[in-house]
């Protein structure tokens, strides 16, 4: 099975990393019991769904992964196969997910606010450096997941209020893929963007790791402030920025 494969494929890279990793270290990595995780390493025990959705996030496995590997566990299993109306469920998940995990998604909800915004995918691609097609796809699925909404006279606006936050077993990794789009971003854009277009700062400091859960709540309540204002403030709304703490722009103004 693949799933085999790939389990047996990222303890061999993490024992290259250091040749002194476990089974055991590997297993409390996966959150599985270690008994369990010999016997699946070797065949002797199958792959059940319950075991995808616990090693899934630990293996940053993509929604498309995920669901590849769990049609192959359920036949592998000889399980009887899930309704129509299950399958239909678990497609809008992935598709919610890719809102999540995909970086533009964002950018065109923000840029349905720019006065120049055009809802075409030559348009997007242009303005994105994405391709035509991912602009299209991207646009069907805003729509068909009601965060993109066409007015009467035609224009396409971003529905008003945050994205839900959908509770779904893959959501944890397709933030992550996201963070590591955003992180990415930031590097190239050091090199893209003059500096008055953009600030990457930070701060060097011990602290109790006790206080680790106050700073994050401080650090999300200083997000939703800075957010609050810009959005008040912007009078004249002309790019999409990305704060991360590090703030750069995502589109091409070329």
């Amino acid at each position: 099975m693949k799933i085999v494969k790939k389990l047996n494929s990222e303890f061999e890279r993490k024992k290259n990393l250091n040749p002194r990793y476990s089974l055991r270290a590997y297993a409390k990595f996966l959150t599985l019991d270690v008994s369990v995780l010999s016997r699946i390493l070797t065949n002797k025990t199958k792959v059940t769904s319950k075991v995808l959705k616990k090693i899934a996030e630990p293996l940053s496995l993509t929604p498309e992964e995920y669901q590849t590997l769990e049609k192959e566990i359920l036949l592998h299993n000889k399980r009887r196969s899930p309704d129509l109306s299950n399958l239909a469920l678990h497609q809008l998940h992935i598709e919610e997910i890719k809102i999540i995990q995909d970086w533009y998604h964002y950018v065109i909800l923000e840029l349905t606010c720019l006065p120049d915004f055009e809802p075409s995918a030559e348009w997007i691609s242009n303005r994105l450096s994405i391709s035509e097609t991912e602009a299209q796809l991207a646009l069907e699925r805003l729509v068909k997941l009601n965060l993109l909404i066409q007015e009467d006279d035609g224009s396409i606006v971003a529905k008003p209020g945050p994205i839900t936050e959908f509770q779904e077993t893959l959501v944890p990794i397709a933030i992550r893929l996201r963070q590591k789009q955003v992180l990415k971003r930031a590097i190239e854009a050091m090199d893209l963007f003059p500096f008055h277009e953009r600030d990457q700062s930070a701060v060097t400091i011990a602290m109790d790791t006790d206080l680790i859960p106050e700073v994050k709540e401080k650090i999300k309540k200083f997000r939703r402030s800075l957010a609050n204002f810009i959005d008040k403030k912007s009078k004249n709304k002309s790019r999409v920025y990305e704060i991360s703490i590090s703030l750069f722009p995502w589109d091409s103004q070329d």
